[in-house]
This record gives C-alpha cells, sequence and structure tokens, in this order.
C-alpha cells in the first residue's frame, strides 16, 4: 500500500534491560579503575584507568540515552512513504528520504545486529545531527562503517531479522515510486 505508515514501537522491557546492563558496566569499569588497575600484571595500570574511564563514560551515556527513552511516548520507529524516521537511539536526524537511501547492510558489534544505512549523501544527515557529540559518533560511525545512519532492534518491539526483512521490502516497494 502506498500510503501505508507502520508504526514500530518502543520496547520498555528492552530498554529496562539496557538500563541495567549500563548501570553494571559502570559499576565493572569503576571496580576495574579503583580496585584493579594497580593491582593486575597483564596491562598497564594507566591502559586500564583509560579503558575503565571510558566504559564509565560511554556506559552512563547509554544509560542515561535508556532512561529518556523509558518516557518517551512516541514510536521508536516509523515507516511511510517518505522514508524512514528512527527514534529508536538518541541520534536524532529526522527522516530519511528512501530516495537518499542507496541499500542496507549488517554489520555485528559484540553480538548486536546493527543495520546500516548507506546513503548517497552522508554529509547531509551528520550535519543534521542534534548535537556535536551525536555529530562525531555518526562520523566516526561514517568512516568505521561508510555510513552515518544504523539502526538496532535493541530499543525496538521487534527482532533484528524482521526489522531487516521489513526495511529491505519497503525500499523496494518505494524506492522508485
Amino acid at each position: 500500500m502506498k500510503n501505508e505508515t507502520i508504526e514500530i514501537p518502543l520496547s520498555k522491557t528492552k530498554i529496562v534491560f539496557l538500563i541495567l546492563g549500563s548501570i553494571a558496566f559502570v559499576v565493572i569499569a569503576i571496580w576495574e579503575l579503583f580496585y584493579m588497575a594497580d593491582n593486575q600484571t597483564r596491562f598497564s595500570p594507566s591502559f586500564v584507568k583509560i579503558a575503565a574511564i571510558l566504559g564509565v563514560i560511554f556506559f552512563s551515556f547509554t544509560g542515561f540515552m535508556g532512561f529518556k527513552k523509558m518516557f518517551d511516548k512516541r514510536p521508536g520507529l516509523i515507516i511511510n512513504h517518505e522514508g524512514i524516521d528512527v527514534n529508536a537511539s538518541g541520534m536524532k536526524i529526522g527522516m530519511i528520504k528512501w530516495d537518499d537511501i542507496i541499500g542496507f547492510s549488517v554489520f555485528e558489534v559484540m553480538s548486536t545486529k546493527l543495520l546500516m544505512i548507506k546513503v548517497y549523501n552522508p554529509d547531509d544527515y551528520i550535519n543534521k545531527a542534534s548535537n556535536k557529540f551525536i555529530s562525531k559518533m555518526m562520523q566516526s560511525n561514517h568512516s568505521l562503517y561508510g555510513t552515518p545512519l544504523s539502526i538496532s532492534s535493541n530499543t525496538l518491539k521487534i527482532d533484528f531479522n524482521s526489522l531487516h526483512k521489513l526495511l529491505k521490502e519497503k525500499f523496494e516497494e518505494y524506492k522508485n515510486s
């Protein structure tokens, strides 16, 4: 259907697990930072402390974003004839138009699958980032994976394979309409 809109809600259950996991990793990073760094011999204490600080920062950020998502009433993903509007993560960039999309690829990081959205104009999306931190993350994604845009099903009420299949089908349906 050409004017169909599909809304995939955020999964509050998955978000709770994301928050709890973030808290656990912050605790582990703090433990490494204050108690283990100087008492282990495998790595230099400075390296362990830097890794722990980065872990605290990263997992504090993911926990904070998860906490914000708990109270977000908007759908996690909207798919319609215009494109894909992603609200599943902290990267708010608005509608990704079908005409901008080249295709999709899958990338896996530590057993988490990401659907990479390849676009013709990546800089346009990087420039739409809501703040400098998000812009830097998107630039890093673009350098590492060839695109600044990705979707994870980690906060959505849909499994990854179903999400991938749905987006590929809608891409084919809407791409040249």
